[in-house]
């Protein structure tokens, strides 16, 4: 009796050759991958375009701002607006926190500039809502600080690894000084309405 009569040796020779199933093997196996890369391309795509977006709305905002059309009797939801309106309409609203600071005087950002307090790092609490930020509108001829984060949240689990960050919210941060103009009112008509 030789090797090759033997049974299970001529049993793996025949199961050797069958190839069925194998393409369907392959695909099972390199599928996954292909979507976690097809998706993470996406995803990654879509917080870049978040990311221009939210910039262009806070340079809409820190216009007006600076014209004084968002002066001290503008509300938050006034600053929300604009910025949302100055942003695309993919950007959730409801996710955008706000820190907005006056100071009068260069001398006075400076100062809250070398101690940290011109742009604090925000504090969570444990529902994940920022507890040290406020709205305080600039008056004339005040420099404003204003510093405005989106929370993003990928869909492509891992995403937030490859950039460098541990939990799911990757914030988008954004922030800017303006010097507000000294007009007291607007000769031309125009208001809080034009920034929108």
């Amino acid at each position: 009796m030789t090797l090759r009569s033997l049974p299970l040796i001529r049993h793996l020779r025949q199961l050797a050759c069958r190839c069925h199933g194998v393409v369907t093997l392959e695909y099972a196996l390199v599928l996954p991958m292909v979507m976690a890369f097809v998706m993470g391309t996406l995803d990654l795509s879509l917080y870049y375009y978040s990311d221009g977006m939210l910039m262009q709305g806070v340079q809409k905002a820190a216009r007006c701002l600076r014209t004084g059309q968002l002066r001290t009797n503008a509300s938050k939801t006034d600053f929300t607006t604009v910025v949302c309106t100055g942003a695309d309409s993919r950007i959730d609203c409801s996710k955008l926190v706000f820190d907005v600071a006056s100071f009068t005087t260069p001398s006075d950002f400076a100062t809250a500039f070398q101690n940290g307090t011109a742009w604090p790092d925000p504090i969570y609490d444990a529902d994940g809502n920022v507890t040290n930020y406020d709205y305080k509108p600039a008056d004339n001829q005040s420099i404003v600080t204003m510093r405005v984060i989106l929370n993003y949240s990928f869909v492509t689990p891992g995403m937030e690894y490859f950039l460098g960050r541990s939990t799911e919210v990757v914030p988008i941060d954004h922030s800017l000084v303006v010097k507000v103009e000294p007009w007291d009112d607007y000769d031309d008509g125009s208001s809080l309405e034009d920034c929108l």
